[in-house]
């Protein structure tokens, strides 16, 4: 067929590529992940990708740079009409071309909330030249060069160097350290310094425009937009491949080497092809087979294997390295398949119109017509057989040769004969020729019996849905009854779920249930016992198991609580478990799993066939990175230009924080899973959760660390990666405030001892004032009754009467002063209602007792509390007035006044009586001790007497 008849093939009918594309995808398909524009949000057409030195994923985009760290995408913004290259260096540094702008991305030189800078190059260069859209982006060691159609750009760390080419660059690419450029036609030039030599060792692409480049180990590719040269041993030659009619009409763009050895081809109008070093086609993905588009810009192979491909209506991941491959619709599985087997260098696949089949060469299966509801297969005696509906088929590529009533299971072991299951009936018998005839049959009133083998005992093990398991006897002499029931066991299972399912482990008969583990029956005890020598993954009585295949090795692959598991043979013979790229599989339904001899693993699921590759390289535990992408207060962010920075120190009032992390795990990341820990907050890591955010409020004050991990769809834990900061106390509990309280503290404490020293000094004081007033009191009349008592001892004295009358009057005075002193200290005594109420009291007794007469004018209350000091000396400045004036006045009437007001205390002795001269006045004993207790007490005192006159005393006092 001409090249312009595929054309026309391809655009109107459609029927030759794809037949073509499918019959080389004999490997099934990688999984492909794909996001749409609105999953990114930013423009449809992107780019070209790098890749950081923690694994996040930048793409160059038509309207930015586009950030994925495996959770968010996130725009970065660069100025200029989109950004069409980017490339990051061994550091981890990204540089970025746009349309007549180029530079690169570094942490803020200031403190912003921005994560990361953009910072442009093309200060450096003069402002006539217009250096174009920057195409690709290269670096060589401390060196970044930059092209666009007309210009080559080197970059040293300093300055910017401009090399003109001599037609038009189309490609740049490094060869051993070394940078290439194609130079339209004329081949290919090396930068030297700042020139461009002729790369004399190339003259053989002269005349060719090189749009790619690829290394493989042991050769080199380079090609045009249609076809490719090899360059082994220092000549070059024509790279056929079994897709040059392909990449004829779909044009070739960019060419890349896969870790696997493998070639990688993008074209601007058929998707990716997959080559190997030979030329040998692999596979084509376009948009029939999952990718999102067939333009395709970019492809770019990842730090696990996984290849991005941009295209011109979004992104694709295709997972080459990943062992698991897909056969589905794109391979004419367009049903569910219910089981698969291997027999004659074909597979066999059971769907429910019937079955499907490919040889092992081929990448397409076929359709055998031979009955509907197909879920089952046996080989017997090197024959497969297949069970659909009721009746079982004996099958081969050619089709269906015998057909039987009923569902054959397998030989009975040791014997011709071959049980079979119909109806409600479990029965056996024997192939004669092309047909069976059968022997016996025992009835089972029960449904949903699913699986039926012997064992080496010659008993027939029959698994129900909801009853439990059978034993029957097989008894193959001759005369007697071929089959007798012996036993029903474990039907006491689980109401919700009680399938118990059978398989087969280096030829022992297990049983898979819920609530027991995996079983083995033991003849001696006529029981079950635990399956142990796997390890203890198959006796967890919480795990519903439901398959066991053993493959070739003596592996065991497994389908229990939902997923997938292996259990690995090591080098010491023990089983060890595997789940790692087991956990990719996430079809909702299990059907089958198959372990076939070419060292695959096969699962039939709800979305078709899933094969696994044991010899592989991929490594699921490869280390990958958590990042913390936020930590924010009040809607703003701590970390400017990633986590290498100082500690950060934060009000007491900004103790709420929220962070956000993400692990750059690309492979299934809605399933990665996160822990935190605040050290010195939380007491242990939190549970696994999909969250990627945590926040906490109310941190005390102190030093914290916040730490993340992952945990990703493999179950590979990251390592963890920390933000420290601090949280100052409020300013009631800072250090200078813990200063100003012991300085208070402190003199508080003196202001309390002051207070009891001057406690102390008063009652001293108060000591010293009774002291004085015994003293003054009633020493001198304690001295009187001593004189009067030695006069009565004295015989020449004849009048004793009158000295015992004089001892009898002074004791009674004593008394009465003693009285005043104690009454006047009594704190029981300090108010003034008692003071006042005393003070009358003893005015009227005295007065009334010398037949003066008088007037009282007392208050009957005075607010507040009556100090004993001024309570005492008030008490005898008051006994004072009214004794000198009813002993020495002579008067006949006695005025007393005794109230309160704003100014104070006011007291008033007023008489009538003789008065007194001045010089008398200022003598008298008793009018001192008045004005000295009124000085105490910080009154005013006045007194105004005149000879005939009377005598007035007028005290006020504060009170």
């Amino acid at each position: 067929m001409s090249r312009a008849m595929k054309w026309l093939a391809f655009f109107f009918l459609g029927i030759p590529i794809l037949v073509f594309g499918q019959e080389k995808n004999k490997d099934g398909f990688p999984f492909i992940k794909n996001y749409t524009p609105q999953e990114y949000d930013s423009h449809v057409q992107s780019w070209e990708f790098s890749q950081d030195s923690s694994g996040v994923i930048y793409v160059a985009n038509n309207n930015s740079l586009l950030r994925f760290d495996g959770k968010n995408w996130k725009d970065i913004s660069f100025p200029g009409f989109g950004v069409n290259s980017v490339q990051s260096d061994i550091k981890g540094k990204i540089y970025i071309g746009g349309r007549n702008e180029f530079g690169y991305l570094a942490k803020p030189l200031i403190d912003t909330i921005n994560t990361v800078q953009y910072y442009s190059l093309k200060k450096h260069l003069p402002d006539s030249i217009d250096v174009g859209r920057i195409n690709a982006i290269r670096v060589i060691d401390k060196n970044v060069f930059f092209h666009s159609s007309y210009y080559l750009l080197k970059y040293d760390g300093n300055s910017v160097q401009v090399v003109r080419p001599e037609k038009r660059i189309f490609d740049m690419f490094v060869r051993d350290d070394r940078l290439f450029i194609s130079d339209g036609n004329v081949g290919l030039k090396e930068l030297k310094g700042t020139q461009l030599t002729t790369a004399k060792w190339a003259d053989d692409l002269k005349g060719t425009y090189i749009y790619a480049y690829a290394k493989l180990p042991r050769k080199e590719i380079y090609c045009t937009w249609n076809k490719c040269y090899d360059y082994l041993s220092g000549e070059f030659s024509e790279f056929k491949t079994e897709a040059d009619d392909y990449f004829a009409s779909k044009y070739i763009d960019e060419v890349i080497a896969l870790r696997d050895g493998t070639l990688l081809f993008g074209t601007r109008q058929g998707g990716i092809v997959n080559v190997d070093s030979t030329g040998k086609l692999l596979h084509i993905l376009d948009e029939e087979r999952g990718l999102i588009n067939n333009t395709v810009y970019d492809i770019f192979e990842d730090q696990v294997g996984a290849v991005w491909v941009a295209t011109r209506n979004g992104i694709s991941k295709v997972e080459y390295s990943l062992p698991l491959r897909r056969y589905d619709r794109r391979v004419g599985i367009n049903e569910m398949p219910m089981t698969v087997t291997h027999f004659n260098e074909n597979y066999f696949v059971t769907v429910n119109t019937g079955v499907i089949y490919k040889n092992i060469r081929e990448g397409f299966f076929k359709k055998l017509q031979i009955g509907e509801g197909c879920n089952e297969y046996s080989i017997i005696n090197s024959n497969l057989y297949i069970v659909c509906g009721s009746y079982t088929y004996k099958v081969s590529e050619s089709g269906s040769k015998l057909k039987f009533y009923g569902s054959l299971k397998d030989n009975i072991k040791h014997s011709n004969t071959i049980m079979y299951y119909s109806g409600n009936n479990l029965g056996v018998a024997k192939q004669v020729g092309n047909s069976f005839i059968k022997k016996d049959s025992l009835e089972f009133n029960i449904e949903g019996v699913i699986h039926v083998r012997d064992d080496e005992f010659k008993n027939i093990w029959v698994s129900t849905r909801t009853n439990g398991i059978f034993k029957v006897k097989y008894n193959d002499q001759e005369g007697h009854k071929k089959l007798e029931f012996l036993r029903q066991y474990l039907k006491n299972s689980r109401q919700d779920n009680k399938s118990i399912y059978l398989s087969t482990i280096q030829d022992d008969i297990v049983f898979l249930n819920y609530g027991k583990g995996v079983l083995r029956y033991n003849p001696q005890k006529d029981d079950f016992e635990a399956v142990t020598e796997y390890g203890d993954f198959l006796t967890d009585t919480t795990r519903q198991y439901f398959k066991i295949e053993e493959d070739p090795d003596g592996d065991l692959w497994i389908r229990s609580g939902q997923a997938y598991q292996g259990l690995l043979k090591n080098e010491e013979g023990k089983y060890e478990l595997y789940e790692g790229v087991l956990n990719r599989i996430d079809d909702r339904q299990s059907n089958d799993i198959y372990p076939d001899p070419y060292g695959y693993i096969w699962y039939a699921t709800d979305k078709g066939l899933v094969r696994y590759t044991k010899d592989h390289n991929f490594d699921h535990a490869a280390p990958y990175y958590v990042g913390i992408n936020e930590v924010l207060v009040r809607n703003d962010s701590l970390i400017n230009g990633g986590l290498n920075r100082k500690k950060d120190v934060l009000k007491y009032a900004d103790n709420e924080l929220r962070f956000t992390y993400a692990a750059a795990s690309y492979d299934d990341p809605e399933k990665t899973q996160y822990r935190v820990k605040l050290e010195n907050f939380d007491e242990d890591w939190s549970a696994w959760t999909s969250e990627t955010q945590k926040d906490y409020t109310n941190i005390p004050e102190g030093d914290y660390s916040f730490s993340v991990q992952a945990r990703n769809v493999y179950g590979t834990v990251s390592e963890s990666v920390s933000f420290e900061f601090s949280v100052l106390p409020p300013w009631y509990r800072s250090w200078w405030a813990y200063f100003l309280y012991v300085v208070f503290s402190g003199v508080f404490l003196y202001m309390v001892y002051r207070i009891r020293v001057n406690q102390l000094l008063k009652v001293h004081r108060m000591r010293d004032r009774i002291a004085s007033d015994l003293h003054d009191e009633v020493s001198a009349t304690l001295s009187s009754i001593s004189y009067f008592a030695q006069a009565i001892e004295d015989d020449r004295l004849k009048n004793k009467g009158r000295f015992v009358k004089l001892i009898h009057d002074s004791a009674g005075d004593a008394k009465e002063k003693i009285t005043d002193i104690v009454w006047a200290i009594n704190p029981e005594n300090d108010d003034w209602s008692s003071f006042l109420s005393k003070c009358r009291r003893y005015a009227s007794d005295l007065l009334e007792s010398k037949n003066i007469k008088y007037s009282l004018k007392i208050d009957e209350h005075i607010p507040g509390k009556l100090d004993m000091e001024l309570r005492q000396n008030l008490w005898m400045i008051f006994k004072e007035m009214l004794t000198n004036a009813v002993r020495h006045s002579e008067a006949d009437q006695l005025d007393v006044i005794l109230t309160h007001s704003a100014n104070g205390i006011q007291l008033v002795v007023q008489d009538n009586g003789t008065g007194m001269e001045e010089e008398i006045v200022k003598k008298g004993n008793g009018l001192n001790n008045i004005r000295k207790r009124a000085n105490k007490i910080a009154a005013d005192i006045t007194l105004d007497s005149d000879k005939g006159f009377g005598t007035r005393w007028t005290l006020i006092a504060p009170l």
